[in-house]
């Protein structure tokens, strides 16, 4: 025996089908369709309401189902859809979040670093009686480092590298820059002067 088959013409003119009968009743009493949706026998072109074609039966089940149809007529998994959406728009605000958040913290300590190096640059001309233009090295500066004493150069964070430069001149990264202020430190200043003095420069 074969079962009869139907299509229906949802708010936008779209034919939605093939569907059984059963389907047809759960729509209609779950509120997809209404009495005066239009529907055809697949067989037919003759379109009826809803309301000639399904009695007004109670429905046969209390939940409220509301499937959703493709306009191939076959059920389609738009919430998952929507769902894997939104998860997809989450994940990317966690990433995004993460990423500044690791880079304020890279900032941070290269910033660190680079204070270290400044102080450790200092003192090294201090002790040797340097002037302002010398270039230590990063050997040169372990003995005067504050958080590293005579262990090892700071690392830098993402592959990058501290430029250590002249006495005079502040340290710098490769990755960011030179992130000290000229005049980050007044007793810097007092310290190139003395620096320069005691090196008749």
């Amino acid at each position: 025996m074969t079962v009869q088959s139907y299509f229906y013409r949802d708010q936008e003119g779209r034919e939605i089908g093939p569907l059984d009968l059963a389907t047809l009743a759960k729509f209609r009493f779950s509120g997809v369709l209404n009495g005066d949706t239009m529907i055809r026998a697949a067989d037919s072109t003759e379109w009826k309401p809803c309301q000639e074609v399904i009695a007004d039966l109670p429905p046969t089940s209390t939940a409220t189902v509301v499937p959703e149809v493709s306009t191939s007529g076959q059920l389609t998994g738009r919430r998952t859809g929507w769902k894997f959406r939104a998860f997809a728009v989450v994940a990317l605000a966690i990433f995004v979040a993460i990423h500044f958040f690791m880079r304020a913290v890279d900032r941070q300590t290269v910033t660190m670093g680079l204070l270290e190096i400044d102080s450790a640059k200092l003192t090294w001309a201090e002790k040797t009686n340097r002037g302002l233009s010398a270039i230590p090295t990063a050997n040169d500066l372990l003995p005067y480092l504050y958080l590293a004493p005579y262990s090892k150069f700071p690392v830098h964070p993402q592959g990058g590298a501290y430029v250590i430069n002249a006495v005079k001149d502040l340290p710098e990264s490769t990755k960011f820059g030179s992130l000290l202020s000229t005049d980050y430190s007044e007793s810097r200043m007092k310290r190139l002067n003395a620096i320069r003095q005691a090196n008749g420069e």
